[in-house]
């Protein structure tokens, strides 16, 4: 029963997106929006999607930190900012060392944790 009700969810909710993007395909992106292709992962973003010009939101919050599109995936790609999901080899690199510090960082946090538990 649960299943059933998820899965009418989930078709509602893409409804619901679909609706909000006026489409049901978003292949096809609205003629309204100037569309542009990322210098570095080279996936076509909505260029008012960007705080860079040459640079889809995805890169350019990897490589200089502004502010990123927070991601909502329709049929291979972002609803709110036409990009597909890739990643040049520099930007899968930058990602594998940030997820390499956090875990790093997580393990000391751990550390620390339980030394305080052990003194109590």
């Amino acid at each position: 029963m649960e299943d059933k009700i998820l899965k009418y969810e989930i078709i509602a909710e893409t409804s619901s997106l679909n609706s909000s993007i006026g489409t049901n395909d978003v292949s096809n992106p609205s003629s309204e929006k100037s569309i542009r292709t990322c210098d570095e992962c080279g996936s076509k973003y909505y260029e008012s999607t960007s705080q860079m010009a040459s640079l889809c939101p995805e890169c350019a919050y990897v490589l200089y930190g502004y502010d990123n599109c927070d991601h909502t995936f329709l049929n291979g790609r972002c609803i709110k900012c036409f990009w597909d999901g890739t990643h040049s080899k520099y930007i899968k690199k930058i990602k594998k060392e940030w997820k390499k510090a956090l875990k790093k960082e997580r393990k000391e946090e751990l550390k620390k944790e339980r030394k305080s538990e052990k003194k109590n």
